[in-house]
């Protein structure tokens, strides 16, 4: 990663911590949503920290994005690897920016965050195959499934999180 993208996303997470720290004492309410609020936030950005970046090498690089991409993985074929690995990237783009504009706490973030999610999970069930396709040995294997089994739990759970009367009564209220 280039030195311009690394001071990009640290005044990126500056300036989420400051976001966040301002609407914490702004008001005493909600206190729990907050805090689960900025942990999501917080994930999301470290997760799909490099998904801008990624997007915009795909337009840039298509000819060695498709060479890069167009690979089989054990029973997932080179047609549907490279699409996975698209659509992961448009995705990733979509919930980085959502992220963004959750840091306002807007509730059309929300939804599109909440409309987005099940399509991330469910493109991350191949993409989790893959990825253990091509682990050199079984403890690497092991220690991949333990990750991607965190990470893929801790979508649901964002996405369970953010669908409920918890977190949409938190959302509705900053626009009163």
């Amino acid at each position: 990663m280039s030195l311009s993208w690394n001071v990009f996303y640290t005044i990126l997470i500056i300036i989420a911590f400051i976001l966040i720290y301002v609407d914490y004492k702004s008001s005493k309410g909600f206190i729990r949503q907050k805090i689960l609020h900025a942990l999501v936030l917080i994930f999301i950005f470290y997760i799909y920290r490099n998904a801008i970046r990624d997007i915009i090498y795909v337009i840039a690089n298509i000819n060695d994005y498709y060479a890069k991409n167009y690979v089989q993985y054990g029973i997932i074929t080179p047609a549907i690897s490279l699409t996975i690995n698209l659509i992961s990237n448009i995705l990733g783009g979509a919930l980085f920016i959502s992220a963004i504009g959750l840091l306002a706490r807007s509730e059309y973030y929300r939804i599109i965050m909440v409309h987005v999610l099940p399509i991330v999970i469910i493109i991350n069930i191949p993409s989790l195959y893959m990825g253990y396709v091509i682990q050199p040995s079984d403890l690497y294997q092991m220690v991949y499934l333990i990750i991607a089994f965190i990470v893929f739990s801790m979508f649901i759970g964002i996405y369970i999180l953010y669908r409920s009367k918890f977190m949409t009564e938190f959302f509705s209220a900053k626009k009163n």
